[in-house]
């Protein structure tokens, strides 16, 4: 892939439909996430944005992988959500927190339709962003088996290349904090 704009150099990979195409994007690495972005074509285009948290991601990419995924598909008749959450600072014009979900469904034919969705959300007890009415936007996607296994297994590598240097950050800030703590206790 060529990368020519600033936002094509975040771009990992991307999968299109005749309508829509979804990114994965790695600018979202350094808070440990995957940023899947959801947009359509033409006069009327729009954009969603849906983070995954690295752990979540590789688990679908492994059952991807051993085919679970589609198998679970396969025998659901109403799909099932693999990413929910939101932010609480949106820029709704209610002022409540923005909800975004992700909803994947098999068809007869074995295409898989992602529908990602934002609205208005509220926080429950744990401190999640559910919906709180019904959606203001929402995106369909469509993609083979095949289109999907690249998504995935493609994020998983980019994931694990990552990862050693994240590790290392870690250990180097864990071991300057530590230092910094022997070094003010009174002597």
């Amino acid at each position: 892939m060529r990368r020519k704009t600033v936002y094509d150099l975040s771009k990992l990979i991307s999968v299109s439909s005749k309508n829509s195409v979804v990114d994965l994007l790695v600018d979202a690495f350094p808070i440990e996430q995957v940023k899947l972005r959801f947009a359509t074509y033409g006069q009327n285009s729009q954009f969603i944005d849906i983070y995954m948290d690295f752990s979540k991601f590789l688990l679908i990419a492994q059952d991807v992988k051993s085919g679970k995924f589609f198998n679970d598909l396969a025998n659901s008749s109403t799909g099932k959500v693999i990413a929910r959450g939101g932010s609480t600072s949106s820029n709704r014009q209610d002022g409540k927190p923005e909800a975004r979900i992700l909803n994947v469904s098999m068809s007869q034919n074995k295409n898989l339709f992602f529908n990602a969705q934002t609205g208005p959300g509220k926080l429950n007890q744990t401190g999640l962003i559910m919906p709180d009415g019904a959606p203001d936007k929402k995106i369909d996607a469509m993609m083979n088996i095949d289109q999907c296994k690249e998504l995935f297994i493609y994020g998983e590598k980019a994931i694990e290349a990552y990862m050693p240097s994240l590790v290392n950050k870690l250990i180097a800030d864990y071991q300057a904090n530590r230092q910094q703590t022997i070094n003010n206790q009174p002597r």
